[in-house]
This record gives C-alpha cells, sequence and structure tokens, in this order.
C-alpha cells in the first residue's frame, strides 16, 4: 500500500487515516465492549450487577430532576461530576478490561500516527466507547496471516479539577 492523498470537504484526508476510521468502524461493530448501564450498547454488552445497576439509576434520576433547569445549573454540573467519578469507581473500573485485543482484516499502515487518529476518532464518535489506543497497539503481523490484532486501552477520560 502506498500513502495517496484525498481531497474531501476541502481537507486533506490521508488514507492512513480513513483506514483508521475503517478499522474504528469494525470495531464498534464487531467486538467494541459496553456496559449494560450505559445510554447506548454495542454488540458485546456485559452485564452490571443488578446491585449496581439500581444505585447507578437512582443517581440518574436524582440529576435528571434538576439537569435542565437554568436554576440549577452549577448544582446539577456538580452532581453530574459527582456522579461521573462514582460511575467511573464502580462500574467501569470494576467491569471493563482495562485491554481488549481485536482482531482485524490485516493492514499494513505507512503512517501510525495518522492510522491511529482514524481509529481513536471513529471511537469516540460512536458516543459508546471507554476505549481508545495508546502507543503499542498494533501488534507485528505475521507474513502468512490474513488479519491484524491490536490492543484498545480503557479510557475513563478526566474530571475537571474544579469537581474532583
Amino acid at each position: 500500500m502506498y500513502i495517496c492523498k484525498v481531497i474531501k470537504n476541502k481537507q486533506i484526508m490521508d488514507l492512513n487515516y480513513q483506514l483508521g476510521i475503517f478499522v474504528g468502524e469494525h470495531i464498534i461493530l464487531t467486538q467494541l465492549p459496553s456496559l449494560s448501564t450505559d445510554d447506548m450498547l454495542s454488540n458485546k454488552v456485559i452485564e452490571v450487577s443488578e446491585e449496581d445497576t439500581a444505585k447507578w439509576n437512582e443517581m440518574r434520576a436524582e440529576y435528571i430532576k434538576i439537569a435542565f433547569k437554568e436554576s440549577f445549573k452549577e448544582e446539577s454540573t456538580k452532581l453530574f461530576y459527582e456522579h461521573r467519578k462514582w460511575y467511573i469507581t464502580n462500574v467501569i473500573e470494576k467491569y471493563l478490561p482495562e485491554t481488549v485485543d481485536v482482531v482485524i482484516p490485516k493492514v499494513e499502515v505507512t503512517d501510525m500516527e495518522e492510522f491511529k487518529r482514524g481509529i481513536d476518532e471513529a471511537l469516540w464518535d460512536c458516543d459508546m466507547s471507554h476505549y481508545k489506543v495508546v502507543d503499542g497497539f498494533l501488534y507485528p503481523n505475521h507474513p502468512m496471516s490474513r488479519q491484524s490484532k491490536i490492543m484498545i486501552t480503557r479510557d475513563i477520560g478526566s474530571i475537571p479539577e474544579r469537581y474532583q
């Protein structure tokens, strides 16, 4: 494969970036884990215990009562991040594996940064991913293999310092 540049929406997009988008979409459709308590679910759902689900549903209901009222804007933001911290510790870190190895169609990448950027954007854009790729995510291909393997790493995001 060689690098080819394509003009789309007045931006130049590298073929490796587009390959990353394809791989990210493949992961989303086939192997991306999500939690049964998430608002959107992938095809691979990990069940959260009844106790944790009930607690999360209580917290969500509490948040929704004030979330869209202008007079409670600061309070609802604070409550959102308090609940997010609880969800990270008691659900995401408890149920989702730190890393997941995924099998993809064989790829030969010439620009790893653009490829990585494409995967990350696809995973982020699907609104149901708790994962991203980090350096060293692509395992070396075996010459006779028809598949490649990559590792996605759990990404819980961050909570603004003022709400910690």
